[in-house]
């Protein structure tokens, strides 16, 4: 199985969002840091290069951010149009290896767009059996 680190972001104390962290940078991560979007994106630099420095904190004026970083393994949380997916959104590929995120959503997306366009042609997108029709 393939392994991703998770990282969970407090500020002041207080649980601010999840992303994800790779090659050093944080990816997907929802949180909004600071009061504004030019310190938000200080911050999440700072805490990329405290991660880098092996600290476990960034102040900065009235703020102080933690994280904690998890190795994230995948698992099959839901099946989707014939393919099946983990609580990230990696999809698991013919192999039984595991894609990014990144593809993962984009073929979630592909096949939600082919499923509609099913509908619109044919009024269904499953078969007799209920089987999904989207390849």
């Amino acid at each position: 199985m393939n392994t991703i680190k998770k990282i969970s972001i407090n500020e002041n104390g207080v649980w601010a969002g999840t992303g994800i962290l790779r090659d050093g940078v944080i990816e997907d991560c929802p949180a909004i840091l600071g009061d504004n979007q030019d310190m938000e994106e200080a911050v999440y630099e700072a805490i990329e290069d405290a991660i880098a420095a092996g600290e476990s904190s960034v102040t900065l004026g009235d703020y102080t951010w933690t994280w904690s970083i998890e190795e994230h393994t995948h698992e099959v949380y839901s099946y989707w149009h014939g393919r099946f997916y983990c609580s990230c959104g990696a999809m698991r590929k013919a192999d039984g290896e595991w894609s990014t995120v990144e593809e993962g959503e984009r073929e979630r997306q592909r096949r939600h767009r082919q499923a509609q366009d099913l509908m619109e042609a044919e009024g269904t997108s499953v078969d007799a059996y209920g089987q999904s029709n989207v390849r």
